[in-house]
């Protein structure tokens, strides 16, 4: 009786050059869905069977404000009158970018440049708004950029600004880091890596380690193996690969994106017959 190891990888891609009509990816870039010519096929012999992510590359570019998220309108007012509101387009924004953005369609009106500008305090990681005279920002409307900035919901300051160059702080402290790892789920396995007490899919976390708009490369030195004794003795031919938030929610993709999975089996070689109890 001996145990021999087989190792198979699968590289999934969402490259438009290596989508065929057995591959789909859907309309946000996050889920690739693969029907297979050929199935995975997994032995019953095998008293270990593990899937494993061994590389994933991926853009850090998923939006932080969009109209999906509902977080992409921006409210002010000038004399108690509500001006034009401001549509941030969908994109990954930080403090300085955001505030870019809104004076842009703030001089466009036109109103003057200084009416609204964003900083940020390091210490307290909170927002800060400086406001010319009269000016009144409005969290309270449909969609707004509240807790991105981190603003209750509520008319800031309660009475127009009294000087130009007003200034008042968030609320609580800001959130444009909506998304601080990559979450890879499958349906390869119907658990994966257990989130406390909850199988969700989870077959890897990466840490998002390169700056907004860079590329993420995971190569990790000694890769997670998840637990797919399931497959033993059963094929599959039909499965997904998401890209997904910190709470498992779908994350949009802008550019391709790539993972290699890697499937391991310990198979039994025996001349006796054995039930596979007796293994474990």
């Amino acid at each position: 009786m001996s145990i021999i190891e087989n190792q198979t990888s699968f590289f999934v891609s969402t490259s438009p050059e290596l989508i065929d009509d057995n591959v789909t990816v859907s309309s946000d870039g996050s889920r690739i869905n693969i029907s297979l010519d050929t199935p995975l096929t997994f032995s019953s012999g095998s008293i270990s069977t593990t899937v494993e992510v061994q590389k994933a590359s991926i853009w850090n570019s998923s939006p932080n404000i969009s109209a999906s998220l509902g977080n992409n309108k921006f409210y002010y007012l000038i004399a108690s009158v509500a001006q034009p509101v401001v549509t941030i387009p969908d994109g990954l924004y930080s403090i300085k970018t955001l505030n870019a953005e809104i004076v842009r369609q703030i001089t466009n009106v036109p109103n003057s440049s200084t009416t609204v500008t964003l900083s940020g305090n390091n210490s307290t990681q909170k927002s800060i708004l400086t406001l010319d005279n009269t000016v009144q920002v409005d969290f309270t409307g449909a969609n707004s950029l509240k807790d991105v900035l981190g603003f209750n919901a509520a008319v800031v300051p309660a009475v127009p600004a009294p000087f130009v160059g007003f200034t008042i702080e968030g609320d609580s402290v800001a959130a444009f880091n909506n998304t601080n790892t990559f979450n890879i789920l499958s349906d390869i396995v119907s658990n994966g890596i257990p989130i406390n007490n909850i199988g969700k899919n989870l077959i890897a976390n990466v840490p998002i380690t390169a700056s907004v708009g860079s590329l993420v490369n995971y190569e990790p030195y000694n890769a997670t193996h998840v637990n797919a004794n399931e497959l033993r003795g059963k094929s599959k031919q039909n499965f997904y690969v998401q890209i997904a938030d910190d709470n498992g929610d779908p994350l949009p993709q802008i550019e391709s994106w790539s993972v290699l999975l890697v499937f391991r089996q310990k198979i039994l070689i025996s001349d006796k017959k054995m039930g596979m109890v007796d293994i474990f």
